[in-house]
């Protein structure tokens, strides 16, 4: 053969892993495996085709084909499908082409952001929280080790991707695949792969397919999808146009739905969080519309109300900050909220209803209520609701002023809410007129409402005059006891005016009272008491009372009613009997007598008590009265004797609760009485017959010595109060002879006692307390019993088959017993069913009945019983049939064997079930064929093997007795041979930055060395000027390089072999950009006039990477200015001032900016005043304005004297027959005072009349 050609086509497909570990394009079903083709940049070693843009071909000379075997190097490129093409010539015109199909599917190592990556589109490698770079994966394994050799790294770009990379700082361009570390050292970071990864083009959202794999031995490759997003935002209103003053409207910032970071407005926690994690953008707002407040924290939102009427701009700025504190800016938003006008926003009426009220009688309070919109408390008092306003309080206060009220209608000068007070005179329609003012958060004036309300006066209604309480007998007929006293009362109401209240009887005046107006009431109420002296039994009697107004004597109201004389309250039954306690069949004796119960000892008086009838009744309950007794007349003397047989009322024993009941003999037919005894007659009613029982007990049967307690049960429990003594007696099985016991419990009716083993019975005599009757109760058996002990020995676990041998051992205080003297059961299915059997059991299960058999055994003695769970000892146990499967095998011993040296191998052997006993045994086979049994050998690697690169040791277990049905395991395991050779070193390095000072982690790798090196020392050489940080791994240093310049550094490498290698590298680091001090100063644009408030925000660029400003100050004029965080804030006065802002960094770099800032003169308010005449008074008000600026607050003077009022307006009253002078001037919010001006009032020649 001349030469060989082999061609390669490229494929770049966007591909899945499947679960065998083979690869497929997305969306692909993982039974088959396609491809596609795009032209791309071939491989290093490989030409670009001239025919096929999708191939890629190399050249081999006849020399590099060895025992008609061709070696083809094929590059790790982009994991898929590709079509290797052979061509080979024999430079006498015989070619042959052979194509084979390759599967590049390399192992998948896992990143920390699985298999998308999300960073901003910034030329700028963040890190995650820990520090680790943009793309780290976890610790990568090859074969179960973890990965710790020295590797080039390699990455790739897929050719339509959307931007170009920077992976490690070099750039990888859509199509290309590079090395981008020449030897990562895994062990040195602990398995982990760490890499810096941005984009190349900032500000563009893009989507790149990228691949990074490992050089050297095995195919280990990760691929992800780097999303680098922009930021693009938006706005969010409650309210696109909200009221001014009144409604609060919320805006927030939105971040749009491809953007990758959350929206903070704590700049404290944007840069905690990871941009790599839980990215937050840092959200600063610009242009707040007055008074809105910026959230400090979560959330980023303005919330507040608005000042102004009108369109307000405002808007924000977004950024990220990486966890050195560096600021990148990522977007902006702009935003517009229009203010409403409040004119109408709230509305106002009566408070109370005042459509209708009454003339001349009625005391009219008028005061407010809001009906609509926001709630905003009305207030008098000016200064009051301005104070509420400025304060910035979230309760709202508005300004009511009264334009017109009618009658002698007022304002209660005692009080700051709007109420008025006083009254009409005559009926018709009325209205009353006011202003509502609100007022933003400086203190200005808004007119939000102005209105008229009406009411009507009428005539006033006449006085209701009724008739309260009272036992009515019939219509305007009530009772009144014969000795004199309360008929009912008298209810009198009106309107709350001077009012004449007029009692009669029988037509003659009996009181006559005058009751004025009060103040503190809305009506007249009044309660006149009506009562009679003593009158003969059954007079009849007529009352009236006559209410009307002082005023207006025509209205008037009265009401009129009768009186009927009857016996008192005083009068009533009282019952007696001889004797408390009875027998339930006895026969008693009541007596019952009529008389006054407060004084018994006058006896009883048929002119003064009247005629009754009357009879005993039984108390049920608190309530309910059951009569026992027939009615009975009384003698002459008040008295009547009634008998009572309790036989009859069918009670054993009890209480008996008895009261007498009396009606009186009415002659009005309308009238009717009747009353109960006020203290009742208490009867205890004992039992005397036989006492019927039965016993009970807890348990009749147990383990002997058998304790249980005996109870007795009476068939009725109301007779235990009947009970007396109880004897208890116990007998044998015969129930021949009985014995009585001792009770010893206090309770007569409990007998506690403990049997030894055998059959007994038990009873009780009961006697009755009251007449000695006696009863006994039905005999109760008891069975004391002996319990066993149970053991079931034999295995637990065992393959399907085979045959189980279970034996039970049943005992009985510590001796064995024998099959006769006991009985024993038997359950396969958890004790649902039982069968008899003896000591001995077998248990097998066949083919394909694998599962476990819930075995379980009882014993009890012949004579408990056998429907008593307690007299059964249980042992539950199970017995699992498993499939035949083979042992567990697992071979320990070094994975790399070096040439020349023994190593040991050793075995675990373990059987494929727990609790399983069955012997395992095997042998191993080792590289050259030879067997050796046991659990251990040993292996010596030649050099003829290690042209083989790996050897094989297997270890053949077997379960005896069970080899022949599969339980047999074969076990292997891959050794890589290998021979120590020193290698070459090379040094690499990660630095924070490219100026000093820079802080530096430096490594020594060695160059294609698979192995370990015997026992290396790595000594280091540093020039003067750097520090050593960290030194704890030998093979790396962390130093800092503190000043620019370039170092030279060594490290010499030694072995325990004698080997030694030499590393040198020249690190230069240059002079960091100077920082650039700036700031912009911010303030109210509308009016810059002193004195002028301004916030001076810094705007700071350049210095070190890794520097950032620690502390602002600003100054003007040359004096220190106060702070606001990172702001510096003033007050400046009219002229131009001198700002000056002075930064240090942390590594104590500083820089300086000056600025002029000029200030105009404040110009002070200018005044004029308006005269309004009203009923009573003079109405003032202030007409100001600021031509640069808002009013603040009102002076005023009258003749000269300045008074304490501080609003835009003020009454005065027309009660001066002289001129008033009324003087004003304005106050403005810099402070500045307007020049006074002078109104003069001239008096009316007639004052108006009140």
């Amino acid at each position: 053969m001349n030469n060989t050609t082999c061609w390669k086509t490229l494929e770049e497909p966007s591909y899945s892993a499947c679960a065998d570990g083979s690869w497929v394009l997305k969306g692909d079903s993982c039974e088959k495996v396609e491809t596609d083709s795009v032209a791309r940049v071939c491989p290093v070693g490989y030409q670009s085709s001239e025919t096929n843009p999708t191939e890629c071909f190399m050249v081999q000379a006849a020399g590099q084909v060895q025992d008609e075997t061709i070696r083809v190097s094929i590059p790790k490129v982009w994991p898929g499908s590709y079509t290797l093409s052979i061509s080979v010539d024999d430079g006498l015109d015989n070619n042959t082409v052979e194509q084979f199909d390759l599967l590049y599917a390399p192992t998948l190592f896992s990143s920390r952001s699985s298999d998308t990556i999300s960073i901003p589109s910034l030329a700028h490698a963040f890190h995650w929280s820990d520090g680790a770079d943009t793309f780290v994966t976890e610790p990568i394994r090859i074969e179960g080790n973890l990965l710790e050799e020295v590797r080039p790294v390699y990455a790739g770009v897929r050719r339509d991707a959307g931007t170009a990379l920077y992976v490690n700082d070099i750039l990888v361009a859509p199509g290309e695949y590079k090395q981008v570390h020449s030897g990562y050292d895994f062990e040195l970071m602990g398995s982990v792969l760490e890499l810096p990864v941005y984009p190349a083009e900032n500000g563009n959202a893009t989507v790149s397919d990228m691949v990074v794999s490992i050089g050297g031995e095995g195919d280990l490759a990760s691929v992800l999808s780097v999303n680098a997003w922009i930021y693009s935002g938006g706005i969010t209103k409650s309210r696109q146009s909200p009221t001014r003053i009144f409604e609060e409207v919320t805006i927030g910032a939105v971040a749009g739905s491809d953007v990758g970071c959350y929206l903070e407005a704590n700049s404290d926690k944007a840069q905690n969080a990871s941009v790599l994690e839980n990215a937050l953008c840092l959200i600063e707002w610009e242009n707040i519309p007055s008074p809105m407040m910026a959230s400090v924290s979560g959330e980023p939102q303005l919330k507040g109300p608005v000042d102004n009427e009108g369109e307000m701009n405002f808007g924000y700025e977004a950024y990220l900050i990486d966890n050195d504190g560096t600021k990148f800016k990522v977007g902006e938003v702009d935003g517009q909220i229009h203010g409403g006008s409040a004119m109408g926003i709230v509305d106002y009426d009566f408070e109370n209803d005042l459509s209708t009220v009454y003339h001349t009688v009625q005391d009219i309070r008028m005061s407010l209520k809001q009906t609509d919109g926001p709630n905003c408390r009305l207030t008098v008092d000016e200064e009051y609701a301005k104070s509420f306003a400025t304060r910035g309080s979230r309760v709202k206060f508005c300004y009511l002023e009264w334009e017109h009220l009618p009658g002698t209608l007022e304002q209660e000068p005692q009080s700051i809410s709007p109420e008025a007070r006083g009254r009409v005179f005559y009926a018709g329609q009325y209205q009353a007129s006011f202003k509502v003012y609100a007022y933003t958060s400086i203190g200005t004036p808004v007119l939000v409402q102005d209105k008229m309300i009406q009411f009507e006066a009428v005539d006033p209604p006449a006085p209701s005059v009724e008739t309260v309480g009272g036992e009515e007998i019939t219509s305007n007929l009530f009772p009144v006891a014969a000795r004199g006293g309360k008929v009912l009362d008298v209810k009198v109401t009106a309107e709350n005016a001077s009012l004449r209240v007029t009692e009669f009887l029988e037509g003659s005046v009996v009181e006559e009272d005058v009751f004025p107006a009060l103040p503190w009431q809305d009506k007249f109420r009044n309660y006149q008491r009506i009562a009679l002296d003593q009158s003969p039994l059954w007079t009849r009697s007529t009352h009236e009372v006559d209410a009307q107004y002082t005023d207006l004597p025509d209205v008037r109201g009265n009401v009129i009613f009768d009186s009927l004389s009857v016996p008192g309250d005083e009068v009533r039954p009282i019952l007696s009997t001889e004797g408390r306690v009875a027998l339930n069949d006895d026969v008693l004796t009541m007596n019952v007598g009529i008389r006054d119960i407060y004084n018994q000892d006058l006896g009883y008086d048929a002119s003064t008590m009247g005629e009754w009838d009357v009879r005993v009744v039984q108390q049920e309950t608190y309530e309910t009265n059951t009569p026992i007794t027939d009615w009975s007349s009384i003698d002459a003397e008040g008295n009547a004797t009634l008998p009572l047989n309790l036989q009859e009322l069918d009670i054993n024993s009890g209480v008996l609760r008895l009261y007498a009941e009396a009606r009186v003999k009415s002659p009005v037919p309308q009238y009717s009485k009747t009353v109960t005894s006020s203290q009742p007659v208490t009867i205890t009613v004992l039992y005397g017959g036989q006492i019927d029982a039965e016993l009970d007990a807890r348990y009749i049967a147990g383990e002997a010595p058998f304790r249980t307690v005996f109870k007795v049960e009476l068939s009725n429990r109301d007779l235990y109060s009947a009970l007396g003594d109880v004897e208890w007696y116990i007998s044998d099985e015969n129930q021949q002879n009985w014995e009585k016991l001792e009770n010893t419990n206090r309770n007569p009716r409990v007998f506690d006692y403990t049997f030894e083993e055998g059959i007994y019975f038990v009873k009780a005599k009961l006697l009755n307390r009251n007449s000695e009757a006696q009863t006994e109760t039905p005999p109760l058996k008891v069975i004391s019993y002996n319990k066993p002990t149970l053991e079931v020995d034999g295995p637990s676990v065992v393959f399907v088959g085979d045959k189980v041998d279970l034996q039970a051992s049943v005992g009985f205080d510590g001796q064995s017993l024998q099959p006769d003297n006991v009985v024993i059961q038997w359950s396969e299915d958890g004790g649902d069913s039982w069968q008899d059997g003896g000591f001995d059991y077998t248990l097998t299960r066949e083919g394909d009945e694998v599962g476990r058999v819930r075995l379980y055994t009882r014993a009890r003695m012949p004579n408990a019983p056998a429907d008593d769970r307690n007299a059964w000892t249980d042992n539950k146990g199970s017995v699992e049939f498993r499939t035949v499967r083979p042992p567990r095998t697992y071979i320990y011993g070094p994975r790399v064997a070096e040439v020349g040296k023994e190593h040991k191998y050793e075995v675990y052997l373990g059987l494929p079930y727990a609790r399983m006993d069955y012997d395992v045994k095997g042998f191993f086979t080792m590289p050259d064929g030879t067997i050796i049994h046991g659990e251990t050998a040993y292996f010596t690697p030649t050099r003829e093997q290690l042209a083989d690169t790996y050897a094989f040791v297997k270890y053949t277990a077997y379960i005896e007795g069970w080899r022949e049905q599969g339980a047999e395991q074969v076990r292997d395991q891959r050794i890589r041979l290998w021979e120590y050779k020193f290698p070459e070193f090379q040094m690499s390095g990660r630095y924070s930055a490219t100026v000093a000072p820079a802080e530096g982690t430096l490594y020594v790798r060695p160059l294609d060395f698979r192995g370990r090196l015997e026992n290396p020392v790595y000594t280091w050489d540093f020039p003067a000027g750097v520090t050593v940080v960290e030194d704890r791994n030998p093979i790396a240093r962390k130093v800092m390089f503190n000043e620019p310049g370039t170092y030279p550094v060594k490290v010499t490498i030694t072995d325990d072999r004698g080997n030694e290698a030499i590393v040198e590298e020249r690190l230069t680091f240059g002079e960091p950009e100077p920082y650039n001090a700036d700031f912009v100063i911010g303030g109210d644009r509308t009016h810059i006039r002193a004195p002028y408030e301004i916030l001076v925000k810094p705007n700071v660029s350049g210095g070190h990477p890794r520097d950032y400003i620690v502390d602002r100050k600003y100054f003007l004029n040359g004096e220190l200015m106060d702070s606001y965080g990172s702001y510096g804030q003033a007050v400046l006065d009219a002229g131009t001032s001198t700002i000056r802002m002075d930064v240090t960094s942390k590594f104590g770099e500083t820089a300086s900016k000056v600025k002029k800032f000029t200030v105009n003169e404040n110009q002070p308010p200018v005044c004029m005043l308006e005269n309004y005449d009203r009923l009573g008074s003079w109405m003032l008000r202030a007409d100001c304005s600021d031509p640069d600026g808002n009013v603040k607050t009102h002076s005023w003077w009258i003749n000269g004297q300045k008074v304490s009022l501080s609003g835009y307006r003020i009454s005065i009253p027309k009660d001066n027959e002289n001129a008033i002078e009324v003087q004003l001037s304005a106050l403005d919010d810099s402070g500045d005072e307007s020049d006074k001006t002078t109104l003069t009032i001239e008096p009316p020649e007639d004052p108006p009349q009140p």
